[in-house]
């Protein structure tokens, strides 16, 4: 089987358009479809749209073409009675191309406002499915242990950076450090300026932290920094400078642990590439299998963390904003965790398995912990 054939396949029973990512899914999907490479099917299908200016570089190509390229990634059977003769056009040079047949530019539909309700449905579907779906723990691109399912089962497989850090020993590392952390954030809530020690303490932490995370290569480090960037998750004033990215969000979470048990406050979550992936992957799965925009519009400013290592980058269906180094994206990103937090203790899920032992209410570490292994 060529490449032309394993295209032609995955448009079988296809009535509508297919995305270029939507055709590489499909071939992948077919026996041997592993062996032609991406920029391969791309170039085919540029190759088998006879209407497509690209098509004419690729001649013996082109003379089996049976799709009509609509601009945007987008392909669709060649319909002869909107698009004319397919055998005369593999045969011509292609003079008319899409972006030559688009129809006016539209003004935007209005956006309905997204419910309460609906982002809820979608939110306990994103829940649901990490809950039902095997995991299989990984370390260093290669299965680790055995597989498991379900929210405490997964959260019992965590580790970080070795299997020998299991969630216990994680626990036991940083609880010190968000009891301290605190205290310092307690003092600024309370509207009290650090004293040059405490400024010193804030540091050693964050320092602390960003060795844990292994992202100590930071642009800027000092004690002014550090201080806004508490400040900035806290929600005070002197952080609108703060910086972000996937060590300084590992301090937002550091600061404003201690709110976990504060209804009116909002601690951070780890906002990393490990969580944003498995965020954005599933709800990008779930906006792709329901064919609507919903999900997509229930979750505003979420953004993807790019990151390699195990399975990622993952490929995305549908364009989603650059989450690294916004602040926009933690806030909405921890808002989130926050309400998988609250929806997994209304029940049906089974209590969160303690460090210590033991079960109790879901935290933001419980779940960031089990979104991080799912993020891999």
């Amino acid at each position: 089987m060529k490449a032309r054939d394993a295209v032609r396949r995955a448009f079988e029973g296809v009535e509508g358009a297919l995305t270029v990512d939507d055709v590489i899914d499909r071939v992948r999907g077919l026996p041997g479809g592993e062996r032609w490479s991406e920029a391969t099917l791309r170039t085919t299908l540029r190759a088998l749209a006879p209407n497509a200016r690209a098509s004419r570089h690729y001649p013996s190509e082109r003379r089996h073409g049976f799709l009509f390229a609509l601009g945007g990634g987008r392909y669709r059977h060649w319909h002869a009675a909107t698009d004319g003769s397919l055998d005369a056009a593999r045969l011509s040079m292609p003079v008319r191309t899409e972006r030559a047949r688009r129809r006016p530019r539209q003004p935007p539909a209005a956006v309905t406002p997204v419910s309460h309700a609906d982002r809820e449905h979608f939110i306990r579907a994103l829940v649901e499915s990490i809950h039902v779906e095997q995991h299989q723990p990984m370390h260093r691109r290669e299965p680790y242990g055995d597989p498991v399912v379900g929210w405490g089962a997964r959260l019992s497989s965590y580790f970080w950076p070795h299997p020998v850090m299991d969630l216990r020993a994680t626990h036991e590392v940083l609880s010190p450090w968000f009891a301290e952390a605190g205290d310092l954030a307690r003092q600024l809530m309370a509207g009290d300026a650090w004293s040059q020690e405490e400024r010193r303490r804030a540091a050693v932490l964050a320092w602390q932290v960003l060795t844990w995370g292994g992202v100590t290569r930071q642009r800027a480090f000092s004690p002014d920094v550090v201080e806004a960037v508490f400040r900035r998750a806290l929600g005070l004033s002197g952080g609108e400078s703060a910086p972000m990215n996937s060590g300084w969000t590992k301090v937002a979470a550091l600061a404003t642990a201690f709110l976990e048990g504060d209804a009116e406050r909002a601690p951070h979550v780890i906002w990393d590439s490990r969580v944003s992936t498995s965020i954005v992957w599933r709800v990008d799965r779930m906006l792709r299998a329901e064919q609507a925009d919903i999900p997509k519009r229930a979750f505003p400013r979420i953004g993807a963390v790019p990151g390699r290592g195990g399975t990622r980058p993952r490929r995305l269906t549908h364009s989603w904003a650059h989450g690294y180094g916004s602040w926009a994206a933690q806030e909405a990103g921890s808002a989130l965790v926050r309400e998988i937090r609250d929806l997994l203790n209304r029940g049906g899920y089974g209590w969160m398995r303690m460090p210590g032992g033991g079960e109790g209410r879901w935290t933001i570490r419980g779940v960031e912990s089990v979104l991080f292994m799912d993020g891999y």
